[in-house]
């Protein structure tokens, strides 16, 4: 349905929250646009991402996992996700 979108509010991600509706994309073209939504890294950075991209599971923070170790990150979303599920 046009107009109509899943809120994503809240939606914890590996090593983000989704914090509210940010806008919608347009495409330069104008035939396709896509919601976006503001969310809130681990590190503490803030970014918009599409709604498909959280549905999809295909972000897993705002980039800043790309340059660390695959150890380092394992570790990171551990704790995160300990954090973001009522652990300690």
């Amino acid at each position: 349905m046009k107009g109509h979108f899943e809120d994503l509010t809240g939606t914890v991600g590996p090593y983000y929250t989704v914090l509210r509706r940010y806008g919608t994309y347009r495409a330069p073209n104008g035939k396709s646009s896509a919601v976006l939504w503001l969310c809130r890294c681990g590190c503490g950075t803030e970014f918009a991402t599409r709604a498909a991209d959280v549905k999809r599971g295909r972000i897993k923070s705002c980039g800043c996992l790309r340059e660390i170790t695959r150890e380092e990150k394992e570790m990171k979303l551990r704790d995160f996700a300990g954090k973001s599920h009522g652990g300690s």
